[in-house]
C-alpha cells in the first residue's frame, strides 16, 4: 500500500488548473474523463477525496525513482467509485520526498 497514505496530499491548484481543466494541453482529455464521471471543479475537495480513496484501497503497482533522485514515485492502478456512482479504471502517481511522511499527487488518468 501507499505509504503515508493516510496524509496523503492532493493541492487544489492540480485539481482546478489540471484534472479538471478541458484547456490544459496536458489535462484535457482527463479533464473530460474526470469531468463525464461527476468531477466538479467547484467541488474539488470530493474530487481529492476520490482520489485519496483511489491509494487507500488500492496496492501499489510499481515504484520507481523519480530523474532528480529526490523523491519515489508510486502508480496505483485500478477501480474507484467516482462521484457519479461509476467505477472506472484509473491510474494515480504519488511522490514521496525522502524525509516527508506523506505522499502529494503527481497525477491522474484514466487507465488503459
Amino acid at each position: 500500500m501507499l505509504p503515508g497514505v493516510d496524509c496523503a496530499q492532493v493541492e487544489c491548484r492540480k485539481v482546478i488548473d489540471c484534472l479538471l481543466a478541458t484547456a490544459h494541453p496536458d489535462g484535457g482529455p482527463k479533464a473530460r474523463f474526470f469531468l463525464a464521471r461527476g468531477a466538479r471543479a467547484d467541488a474539488w475537495e470530493v474530487f481529492a477525496g476520490t482520489l485519496v480513496e483511489h491509494a487507500r484501497i488500492n496496492p501499489v503497482a510499481g515504484v520507481r525513482e523519480d530523474p532528480a533522485g529526490r523523491a519515489r514515485l508510486f502508480q496505483i492502478d485500478c477501480h474507484v467509485r467516482m462521484p457519479d456512482d461509476s467505477v472506472p479504471c484509473i491510474r494515480t502517481v504519488w511522490e514521496l520526498r525522502a524525509g516527508v511522511r506523506c505522499p502529494r499527487l503527481v497525477t491522474a488518468y484514466p487507465a488503459t
